[in-house]
C-alpha cells in the first residue's frame, strides 16, 4: 500500500494530511511520488495516522533502505560542525598557551631554544587534530 492509498482510506486530501502531519504539501506529494520518506517525515505521518512508525513503514511497504538519507545527512552535518568547532577551540587554546613562553623568550634570549621546540610540538598537535577533524584523504567515503 502507498501513502496515497492510505490517505484516501481516511478520505483526506493532500492539504488535510499536510496540516495534520505538520509537513508541507510538497513533501506529501514527493513521498507519494517517490515512495520514500525521511525518518522525521515518517514520524509526522505516523502521528497523523495515529499509528507507530514501524507500523506505518510496514503499511507503506518501506524497507529500511527506502528511508531517505536526508535525516542522516543532517545528523552528520551536526557532528561535523561539532568536530570543526572542537578543532578551532583546541587550536586556539594551544596557540594561546604559546604567549607566555614567547614573553619569556623575549625577555631572556636563552629561552628561545625551548620556545622553538614547544612551537614545533604545538604544530604537530594541531596537525594531528586537523587530520582527525578534516577528511583530507577521503576516509569517510571508504567507510560506506
Amino acid at each position: 500500500m502507498h501513502l496515497k492509498e492510505l490517505r484516501n482510506q481516511k478520505n483526506w486530501s493532500q492539504d488535510e494530511l499536510a496540516q495534520l502531519s505538520g509537513l508541507s504539501v510538497r513533501t506529501i506529494q514527493r513521498i507519494e511520488r517517490e515512495h520514500t520518506a525521511g525518518l522525521v517525515s515518517l514520524k509526522s505521518l505516523a502521528a497523523a495516522f495515529d499509528i507507530d512508525v514501524a507500523e506505518l513503514r510496514k503499511e507503506l511497504n518501506m524497507a529500511k533502505g527506502n528511508i531517505d538519507t536526508v535525516d542522516n545527512d543532517h545528523e552528520k552535518q551536526g557532528t561535523d560542525k561539532n568536530r570543526i568547532l572542537r578543532f578551532y577551540i583546541l587550536s586556539a587554546g594551544l596557540i594561546f598557551t604559546l604567549i607566555f613562553p614567547l614573553m619569556s623568550a623575549l625577555q631572556d634570549s636563552s629561552n628561545w631554544g625551548p620556545f622553538v621546540v614547544m612551537c614545533i610540538a604545538w604544530m604537530l598537535m594541531i596537525a594531528v587534530l586537523a587530520l582527525q577533524t578534516f577528511d583530507f584523504f577521503g576516509n569517510s567515503s571508504k567507510e560506506k
